[in-house]
């Protein structure tokens, strides 16, 4: 024996067989066989093995699978089972060039010693590889070869793909594309529980859809011949995992106000995406105390009677397409009535009796005479004194969803005395007399006014008709000219005869005209009206067609009886009894008021004869129910009479002055001691309780508003609306906030909430102070040089915000900030009560509104 080769030998099997036999050559006779080829390698005996088996599933074969045996040797030839050894319906097998190959009867492919691919064959199918040899092939069947392995396929392959899910936003799917019609397909979670329905395989795509994003699931499969129902559980198959959404979170807030007719917006700028995503279209819903409001579902809504007693919230939904998740705003406060209308026009009497005063009558409006204590709807007040003076005030009616507006100024009406001649009673009506007035022209006599005085009961008034005639004469003269009528009778003075357009010359000719009794003082505060507002409110009218009428009353017996009530129960003493200074405009039987100044004016309130002038605290502006507010003041002398000098924003109201001492214990040795105490004099702001003031304690941003506005005077009952979401309506500070606010003092977040409780730090404090000062006195703004020069003192002036820095020079310049000792600012330390205390003290004094 020489060698053991591989023969190709003709006609053996018949006609050309397809296998390469082996042959034994002993020996031979050159040229007695024909057509011998010499083995290409030297083999020790011949084999049937499998060198390796590779499956796969893929889009190359519809989806179907295929199973790639690579034979040990040249003899080797192979074929596919199914697990049990029965031949596969439909089984095809093709070498690598992609011919197909032909089996033997038997069922066996020949390799030829190269790979063979078997297909199609059912995704996550269960198969065996056999092989045996061509000396075998027809002894040997499939189902009873020794030489196999098993394999089972992988239920998909590149054929399958997750995604979003368009039809289900939030959700996603899995694509089988294509489809092997050998299989049914079916999802199943990570533990191989079925979550979809079986679907039969059809050679083209099937989807999954409705699937969670983000999570791991399998691609199972059973042959679509099965007989019986599919398993549900205990399966494997192909791991696929969804793809995730990007998340929303972060927060949504609610800006506007919880009032009703006023409308909600969500803001969505503190809403984020994890990771970020763009292109999202979030929808909304409203809630009413966790309750969804029917048809509210847009970026705003509307506030309604339903609402009233309610927190509302809104959630915000991603669409589901760019992003999932949602978020849900904090609750509003409690929706309670939207403020009501502003004060109207005080009343006006429509006829009287001796016990009886009736008001002309105005729609939708109640009526009282005791400073809004009690309120009637009928304008008719009956069982009256006779020769009695009443206070009448109105204000427009609260409804469902509207609170009452604020109340009007107040009318004083007397009722006419009575005499008895037998069974007739008949009203008297004093003689005037005359008033013998004072007027002059930069302090020499000038006749510019006349007056009658007439007395009824216990009340004097004087009425002065002004010559149009001889006070422009007077004004002819130059500028600057100061012109004065003075009653010097007791009592109250009511003066006529000017105009708006009398006005309107007096400012501009930098004229004054001061109205005054023994009660007080009252300048015409021409330049700081604005008389365009009160022509357009007056229906367009010509300046010189409204006819100004100017009063200096003794409050009403109602008013002064509230306010020393007010004044026993807070500890205070009033010293002078509360003055009506009043300022109007009428035409074609409309009156109107020009309400807040754009400057502060002076009024002048007579103190008491014989007074110790430093036992005066403050002048005061009294409400209609007694209760005061500070008004910026400063004892002056003029022809040996004490006044308090007031200035303050107001064009009319009734004003009184008060003594308040005040002393806190924890003060004593404080080096804030004399502001503290001043202030908190003033009714400027309160203690911490048990006579202490805490002065060392970090201010809030609320307490700053209370103390900043109540010092400046601006303090008023009718406050604006409040635009902030997180002030509830009755809190404490909820009036000084929005007033701050109005003046441009104090701002709110870009979220467009307050946050009332945060503290503030020195440098937020000062900035505050210098929107403070230049309301009292506007001033051109520091250029770069001058606020680098003003801070170059200071060690820590680097540590001043950019924002700040012009500010904070400003009151460095005025003398109002003093720096933290130790030539510090301290910027970003927080402010203490005793800081803002004593910096509100600075700015008055610097501005002469209170004394120094």
């Amino acid at each position: 024996m020489t060698k053991i080769g591989y023969l190709p030998v003709n006609n053996t099997h018949g006609d050309t067989s397809v296998y390469k036999d082996p042959g034994v050559i002993v020996e031979y006779n050159s040229g007695a066989i024909t057509d011998i080829v010499t083995a290409t390698q030297v083999v020790d005996s011949f084999s049937g093995g499998i060198a390796d088996v590779t499956s796969v599933v893929s889009s190359v074969y519809n989806g179907s699978g295929a199973i790639t045996a690579i034979p040990a040797d040249i003899s080797t030839v192979m074929t596919v089972t199914d697990e049990d050894g029965n031949t596969v319906t439909g089984l095809r097998a093709f070498d690598q060039a992609g011919n197909e190959l032909i089996a033997d009867e038997y069922g066996w492919y020949p390799s030829n010693g190269k790979p063979i691919v078997f297909q199609p064959l059912m995704p996550g199918g269960k198969y065996k590889v056999a092989a045996s040899t061509t000396f075998e092939a027809s002894t040997t069947t499939p189902g009873t070869a020794e030489e196999t392995e098993n394999v089972t396929l992988p239920t998909a392959g590149d054929n399958v793909a997750a995604g979003k899910d368009t039809d289900h936003p939030g959700k996603t799917t899995i694509t089988v594309n294509p489809s092997s019609t050998l299989a049914r397909y079916a999802i199943a979670d990570a533990d191989g529980n079925v979550v979809s329905d079986w679907i039969t395989g059809t050679g083209s795509d099937i989807a999954f859809d409705n699937l969670e994003p983000g999570t791991a699931y399998q691609v199972v499969t059973v042959p679509v011949d099965m007989t019986g129902e599919p398993p549900e559980t205990g399966l494997s198959g192909t791991s696929v995992t969804t793809p995730e959404y990007p998340v929303m979170g972060g927060v949504v807030s609610i800006g506007g106000t919880a009032k009703t007719g006023q409308s909600l917006t969500a803001n969505l700028s503190g809403i984020t995406y994890t990771p970020n995503v763009s292109g999202n279209v979030p929808t909304y819903q409203w809630y009413r105390d966790g309750v969804a409001i029917t048809n509210a579902t847009g970026a705003s809504y509307t506030l309604t009677e339903d609402d009233l007693g309610a927190n509302i919230t809104v959630k915000v939904t991603a669409d589901g397409v760019h992003a999932i998740g949602s978020v849900t705003s904090a609750a509003t406060a409690k929706v309670v009535k939207s403020d009501g209308a502003a004060a109207p026009v005080a009343p006006t009497e429509d006829s009287k009796t001796a016990t009886s005063i009736t008001l002309k009558a105005a729609s939708g409006q109640e009526y009282s005479m005791d400073g809004g204590v009690t309120w009637q709807d009928s304008p008719t007040f009956n069982g009256l004194t006779p020769d009695t003076e009443y206070s009448f005030v109105t204000r427009v009616k609260e409804t469902a969803t509207q609170n009452a507006s604020a109340i009007s100024a107040a009318t004083v009406i007397r009722t006419p005395a009575w005499i008895s001649t037998g069974n007739n009673t008949t009203t008297v009506t004093p003689k005037p007399e005359d008033a013998g007035l004072e007027t002059s022209v930069n302090g020499k006599d000038g006749l510019l006014a006349t007056g009658k005085t007439a007395t009824t009961g216990d009340r004097t008034t004087t009425t002065v008709q002004v010559d149009l005639n001889k006070l422009n004469e007077a004004l002819t003269q130059g500028n600057g000219q100061q012109l004065t009528i003075h009653s010097p009778k007791d009592g109250d003075v009511k003066v006529d005869g000017l105009t708006a357009e009398t006005v309107k010359q007096l400012a501009d000719k930098d004229a004054s005209l001061a109205i005054s009794n023994p009660l007080a003082i009252y300048p015409v505060p021409g330049g700081k009206m604005d008389l365009s507002e009160v022509s357009k409110q007056l229906g367009n009218a010509a300046l010189g067609d409204i006819a100004v009428h100017i009063d200096i009353v003794r409050s009403s017996d109602t008013l002064i009886n509230n306010a020393k009530n007010k004044a026993s129960a807070e500890g205070y003493e009033l010293l002078v009894p509360p003055v009506d200074l009043d300022l109007t405009f009428s035409h074609e039987g409309k009156t109107i008021r020009s309400e807040q100044l754009n400057g502060y004016a002076e009024k002048y309130i007579a103190l008491p004869e014989g007074i110790d002038p430093n036992r005066i605290t403050t002048g005061v502006i009294v409400n209609p129910d007694g209760s005061v507010f500070h008004v910026p003041t400063v004892v002056t002398k003029i022809s040996n009479r004490y006044y308090a000098l007031i200035n303050d924003l107001h064009s009319h109201g009734s004003y009184s002055v008060i003594w308040n001492p005040q002393d806190f214990d924890d003060v004593k040795s404080h080096w804030g001691k004399a502001d503290v105490n001043n202030i908190a004099a003033r009714l400027d702001l309160e203690g911490t309780g048990n006579n202490t003031f805490s002065p060392n304690r970090s201010v809030t941003r609320s307490e700053f508003s209370q103390i900043v506005v109540a010092g400046l005077g601006l303090m008023r009952q009718n406050a604006p609306q409040n635009r902030f979401p997180d002030i509830p309506g009755s809190v404490w500070y909820g009036n000084a906030v929005t007033i701050a606010n109005e003046f441009d003092i104090v701002r709110g977040y870009d979220d467009g909430n307050f946050y009332g409780d945060q503290q503030i730090t020195r440098e937020q404090g000062i900035a505050m102070i210098a929107r403070a000062y230049n309301l009292i006195d506007p001033q051109a703004a520091l250029s770069e040089a001058e606020i680098a020069s003003l801070l170059a003192k200071y060690e820590d002036a680097s540590s001043v915000s950019k924002w700040a820095r012009a500010d904070a020079a400003r009151l460095i310049s005025a003398g109002i900030v003093e720096g933290n000792g130790l030539q510090l600012l301290s910027p970003q330390s927080n402010m203490t009560r005793a800081e803002v205390t004593a910096l509100i003290a600075r700015l008055l004094k610097t501005t002469d509104l209170i004394d120094k």
